[in-house]
């Protein structure tokens, strides 16, 4: 079998630039205010990792702190409704979705984002566009979520599909929100949207590997699983391993791998190339496989 890489090699320069990016994340986390919900920002955020990439992408060199703080509250409040309907495992089972509207974490984060954004010098009209961005996200990540319960026999296209419209989504409603607190024009943002959405896919297949095991206990859509499922032999191969690592898996489930690897190629190759920072912007989920393979997450 042919070694499978990633395509569209990155220069030095591009990794060198994106390898900077969580250091300027560091130092530039401690300058956004304290979130209204009281908890404590790492030093290292994702949600302060992303800002710095949409800055670096839309060559901006700064973030007005309330469009992050707005962007920052409404990422939490997306990742604690995931976490609910983590719990939901079941396969048809959809009277547990609506939880997340009734659990006291969601609501709190949902409550600073709509502070947030009423406080913010804007439009109207813009801050009605911010509000329309974030419902509409949340609508069709549930409707999609709802659909796929039903589903008695999910295919790999209805798992592919439902990370679209959750993972992938989340990536361009928060980048979408970035834009309009910002007044990024409407073509550049286009692109943004059109990025982010697939920087966000890319690093979710390289996520889903290392938590196969995790995901398969739970009962929780993985996209490494039903890759596996088309190989038998790998897929008893991976059920013996307690916790996954990504190093195991490549040597041990080279078929599988090797597909997962180029569903990843095809959503680097839809980030614009059009500027110097979509260009380093796309070189970041390479860096990020790079470094699944450090044996941090090697046990058995």
């Amino acid at each position: 079998m042919a070694k499978m890489a990633f395509q569209k090699k990155g220069s030095p320069k591009r990794y060198f630039r994106a390898v900077l990016l969580p250091f300027k994340t560091a130092l530039s986390s401690r300058r956004y205010p304290k979130p209204l919900s009281g908890t404590k920002r790492r030093l290292f955020s994702i949600n302060a990792f992303v800002a710095e990439v949409w800055k670096y992408a839309a060559g901006r060199k700064r973030l007005n702190p309330d469009s992050f703080l707005a962007a920052e509250a409404f990422s939490k409040h997306v990742c604690r409704i995931d976490d609910i309907l983590d719990q939901v495992n079941t396969v048809g089972s959809v009277t547990e979705i609506p939880k997340w509207k009734r659990d006291d974490k969601a609501r709190a984060h949902i409550s600073d984002f709509v502070h947030r954004v009423k406080e913010m010098p804007l439009t109207t009209a813009e801050k009605k566009q911010v509000f329309r961005i974030a419902g509409e996200f949340r609508r069709e990540a549930n409707k999609s979520l709802i659909k796929f319960k039903k589903n008695s026999n999910p295919t790999k296209k209805d798992v592919i599909s439902l990370k679209e419209k959750t993972t992938g989504s989340s990536g361009k409603a928060l980048v979408s929100l970035l834009n309009v607190c910002e007044r990024i024009p409407r073509k550049q943002a286009i692109e943004l949207e059109e990025a982010f959405s697939n920087i966000f896919m890319a690093a979710q297949v390289a996520d889903d590997i290392l938590d196969l095991r995790e995901d398969q206990r739970a009962r929780t859509p993985n996209l490494a699983l039903e890759f596996l499922k088309d190989n038998p032999l790998e897929l008893k191969s991976a059920m013996k391993k307690s916790k996954m690592n990504m190093l195991w898996f490549k040597r041990n489930c080279k078929i599988s791998y090797a597909q997962l690897i180029r569903l990843c190629n095809s959503y680097i190759s839809k980030v614009p190339q059009t500027t110097v920072g979509f260009q380093t912007l796309a070189t970041l989920p390479k860096l990020f496989l790079k470094l699944l393979f450090l044996p941090t997450r090697s046990k058995k």
